[in-house]
């Protein structure tokens, strides 16, 4: 039940546009942010993905939407 709320609520918010800000994001602000999630983490009693591992999981399902959309601008 954790996992759920932590995923639909938390990991939504966190996760928002990952693919445009996370890069875009300083060291420390990252930083701040994953002690968020580690602090799920002991809560839950779970292991959660860090941030970078989301940022790359989706920003590789972005470019793998991109690439199979021959309508999309950046689709070549």
């Amino acid at each position: 039940l954790l996992m759920q709320f932590y995923t639909a609520v938390s990991e939504s918010v966190l996760c928002s546009s990952i693919t445009i800000w996370f890069g875009a994001a300083t060291k420390q602000d990252r930083n701040r942010l994953q002690k968020t999630v580690k602090t799920a983490e002991k809560i839950i009693g779970a292991p959660l993905p860090t941030l970078q591992d989301q940022y790359h999981t989706r920003t590789r399902n972005r470019a793998g939407k991109i690439t199979t959309d021959p309508s999309h601008p950046e689709h070549n």
